[in-house]
This record gives structure tokens, sequence and C-alpha cells, in this order.
């Protein structure tokens, strides 16, 4: 298992395609502008950083405005929380997108519209959201 903070380095990992963390120890804040540099990025594994008895990854959600190629986003099991950023994932292809996983963090607010479009991809059990536009 790997724990710690995931790296800003890792950003130059520009022509990678899948990114599978999940079920280890992360924890800190996911680096949102290293993420973003990784356009080719189709398939992101964050999820069950808490699964393990630790702290997860935690703060405001990555923004990840930048990855037009994502099909798949796998948050869940995490301490994000705050509300979800307006322009959280505008950029991806609404055809393409299948799976959205962010359940049980602490999320709150409402969801905005620019995920609402993605429909029922999404998955946001056990947050606080107030209202589903």
């Amino acid at each position: 298992k790997f724990s710690g903070v995931i790296p800003n380095e890792i950003g130059k990992l520009t022509n990678l395609e899948s990114l599978r963390l999940g079920k280890n120890s992360f924890q800190g804040n996911a680096p949102s502008e290293a993420l973003n540099q990784m356009t080719s990025l189709g398939y992101i594994d964050l999820s069950r950083q808490t699964e393990h008895g630790g702290p997860g990854l935690s703060g405001v959600l990555p923004t990840l405005n930048n990855l037009k190629r994502l099909t798949n986003l796998r948050l869940k099991d995490n301490a994000f929380s705050g509300t979800i950023p307006f322009n959280f994932l505008e950029d991806v292809d609404q055809d393409e997108f299948r799976y959205f996983g962010l359940s049980s963090n602490s999320l709150t607010g409402t969801i905005p519209s620019s995920l609402a479009r993605l429909g029922d991809t999404i998955r946001l059990q056990n947050n606080m959201i107030e209202e589903f536009p």
C-alpha cells in the first residue's frame, strides 16, 4: 500500500491514460494542477483511501476541467469537503463519460450544471448535498 501525499510530479506523466491508485492510504489534497496537466487521462481511480484507517484525500475537490478524454472518475471513500466546483468536469465529453463515483465524502451544497448534464453516471450517496438540479 502507498501512503503519504500524492506528489505534484505525477503531472509529468502527460501521456498516461489510466491512473489507478485506489485502495491505498494517501492523504492531503489531490494535486489538482498536476492532474490537469495529464490530458491523456481517461480513467482516474483515487477511491477508498480511508479503507485502511487513513484520513484519505481531503480538502476541496480538484477542478479537473482540462481532461477532455476522461470517461471514468472514482473518488469515493475519501474526506473531500466543501462544495463541488461550478466548472467541475465541464470539458468532458458527456456522450463518452461513463462513471463518476464520489460517494462517502463530506461534500455540501448543490450539484453544478456541469455535472447535472452527465445524468445517471454520477454516484453521490453519503454526502451532504442539498439540492439536485
